[in-house]
């Protein structure tokens, strides 16, 4: 033991923990519940303290409570961290709003340091974009990094060093005299777009209004320390304040994890350039990112008219599967190699009893490249050669609901009667092909649209 510790009970320790989680939420798990112990007993010994006296304290005392928060949160963050995210902000995110005439609000919550929030706003500057962003957090100290400006060499990585010299191009580094390390400083410009706030998302029934209505929320590497009803309600809280059409961010890892259980039905879980994101709509089922390329729409006229495989280029195709082989489609797809997703499923070698699958896979990347009159054929002789084939009816649902009402909504009703069994039963054989989503998950979208569709 420390000289400087003094032994604490399990029972004082555990408070603590407790009166953590109730305030924000986060759970003292693993190295952390020993780095938190070691903390409360060096600090109970250096002032003196009893656990009964300590425990007033944090009760009464804003400043003893910022500390013992400051103590509980990690406040891991750096520069353009995850930085596939800020290319998707700036290739597609950014560009939507580039003929917006007001001000964008993005709100970059539970912040820490305020690396992320600086990130959004030297890319909204590079963009052109005008931008108000929100950054909170419920670390009061780590907050006040943010309110200071200045950042040391931690706040670097090697993830995001291809956005770096955007740092530079609206900021200034200069030598720490004291550590001989370089300090880090954005422009006053960069820093007066930032409006810095205090904001507990574990205790929040509600949003204030300056982070209402948020064009674009980013809330990444928080989730990790909150069990799934905090998740479940800082959730719902946040979705029902957000705008249609707006976007949410979480982080890489937590969208792999995310049950879609936790989700609001409004939050729509979408993918593009291999970056997952929740897109707000209010009583409408997720569009999709249509690639549009008129060479593959008139290969595709061409081909509908004979057999879906008229020659078989490689009967030893490396894709062993169905499964492996919508993975390499959807990768090239991702990757804008729209001809080589249609090569992929000429060379697979059609096994006779999965001919219901392989005209799936035509009619989705006829989807996903713009040629819906083609694509509703395939999924068409998808659904006749198997009626139970619930993705096939789900697309093809999507692109007939603006032209036709009723067959939309018959469509709808197929699929959620279908997938009503296939849950029941504990299928799973055709969850691979709409990605990462559950079956769950488009048996409530399919509920929503009819619901919505009676009003």
């Amino acid at each position: 033991m420390n000289s400087k510790q003094k032994i604490i009970s399990k029972d004082f320790l555990n408070s603590i923990n407790n009166y953590i989680y109730n305030y924000c939420g986060i759970k003292i798990t693993g190295a952390h519940k020993n780095y938190m112990y070691r903390f409360l007993a060096s600090y109970l010994k250096e002032n003196n303290l009893s656990e009964e006296q300590y425990i007033q304290k944090i009760k009464q005392s804003k400043k003893e409570r910022n500390t013992l928060i400051d103590k509980a949160t990690i406040n891991e963050t750096y520069f353009f961290r995850e930085a596939k995210q800020f290319e998707l902000l700036q290739n597609i995110v950014f560009p939507n709003f580039a003929t917006q005439e007001k001000n964008i609000k993005i709100w970059s919550a539970a912040c820490a340091t305020g690396e992320e929030a600086l990130s959004l706003a030297v890319l909204a500057k590079k963009c052109n974009l005008q931008a108000d962003i929100w950054a909170t957090d419920v670390d009061i100290s780590a907050l006040s990094i943010l309110e200071s400006g200045n950042y040391s060499q931690s706040s670097f990585r090697k993830d995001g060093s291809q956005f770096h010299q955007l740092l530079k191009e609206y900021g200034t580094f200069s030598q720490d005299p004291y550590y001989n390390t370089k300090i880090y400083a954005p422009q006053k410009n960069i820093r007066d777009t930032i409006h810095i706030m205090e904001f507990n998302l574990n205790t929040a029934t509600s949003l204030p209004i300056e982070l209402s209505n948020a064009d674009i929320i980013f809330l990444r590497n928080v989730f990790i320390y909150f069990d799934t009803d905090k998740r479940t309600k800082i959730l719902k809280t946040i979705s029902n304040n957000m705008k249609d059409n707006s976007f949410l961010f979480l982080s890489i890892s937590e969208m792999a994890s995310m049950d879609t259980k936790d989700l609001n039905q409004n939050l729509i879980k979408t993918k593009q350039n291999n970056v997952y994101y929740f897109v707000k709509q209010n009583n409408r089922l997720p569009k999709k990112n249509l690639r549009s390329n008129k060479k593959l729409q008139k290969n595709y006229s061409q081909k509908i008219s004979h057999p879906i495989h008229t020659e078989k280029k490689d009967l030893h195709c490396v894709y062993k599967d169905c499964k492996t082989t919508f993975k390499q489609i959807l990768f090239e797809l991702d990757n804008n190699n729209n001809e080589k997703a249609i090569n992929i499923i000429d060379t697979f070698p059609e096994p006779i009893n999965k001919q219901d699958i392989v005209a799936y896979m035509h009619g989705y990347v006829a989807f996903e490249c713009g040629n819906s009159e083609i694509a509703k054929k395939y999924f068409i002789k998808s659904e006749l050669i198997n009626p139970s084939i619930w993705p096939a009816f789900f697309l093809h649902a999507q692109i007939v609901k603006q032209e036709n009402f009723l067959e939309s909504r018959q469509l709808f009703i197929k699929c959620a009667e279908i997938l009503e069994i296939y849950i029941k039963n504990k299928q799973t054989e055709y969850d691979f092909l709409l990605e990462s989503f559950s079956s769950t998950y488009y048996y409530k979208l399919c509920c929503q649209y009819l619901k919505g569709s009676q009003q």
